[in-house]
């Protein structure tokens, strides 16, 4: 694997991510909602627009062995309207890319998801991959769809590829950069 789609490649996580690939040899092409300067680690970059149910993938797929997913609506604070905004990019717009990834024989798929998709606290002990998905607001319930329809679509057994959901807690310092390894391991 030697190119690498990258969703949310300018945000806080998928920056670091991109450099880290970057350093390890692989190209870096960037999905991108606007045209518009871009960090030198990235190598070639597709103007996608919103991510969303009819969001066109293809000259993003082309060529591409891996996809890592890192981009999602977040932060949308006081909105009676946030619980769309939300399911469009993160739920819809995640089965659209996962969709068309299979369809193009993308090798592997990394999904970075969100702890709140299990809940907002555990008090015995730290989520497992086995607990049942318990959000309680309209961002964690709508990150939940993204894991589910990597499992539900069947992406990974109908076209050879190796599909991951990634749960991430609250990332900071090093843990960034621990997402290449999962992503390429």
């Amino acid at each position: 694997m030697r190119r690498v789609l990258v969703t949310g490649a300018t945000g806080f996580v998928g920056a670091i991510l991109c450099d880290v690939l970057t350093r390890r040899g692989y190209t870096v092409r960037a999905a991108t909602r606007v045209d518009g300067p871009l960090p030198d680690f990235v190598g070639e970059a597709v103007v996608v627009g919103d991510i969303g149910a009819n969001t066109h993938w293809g000259d993003a797929l082309a060529g591409v062995d891996l996809i890592v997913h890192t981009a999602a609506r977040a932060h949308v604070l006081n909105d009676a309207a946030c619980n769309t905004v939300y399911v469009e990019t993160n739920a819809h717009g995640t089965r659209r890319l996962a969709a068309c990834a299979a369809e193009s024989g993308t090798r592997r798929f990394v999904y970075l998801s969100s702890i709140k998709v299990n809940g907002e606290e555990t008090t015995s002990r730290p989520y497992t991959s086995q607990d049942p998905p318990g959000p309680r607001d309209s961002y964690g319930t709508s990150k939940w769809p993204g894991e589910k329809c990597l499992l539900d679509c069947g992406c990974a057994q109908r076209y050879g590829s190796s599909d991951r959901a990634l749960t991430a807690g609250v990332w900071f310092g090093r843990s960034r950069e621990l997402l290449a390894s999962a992503a390429l391991d």
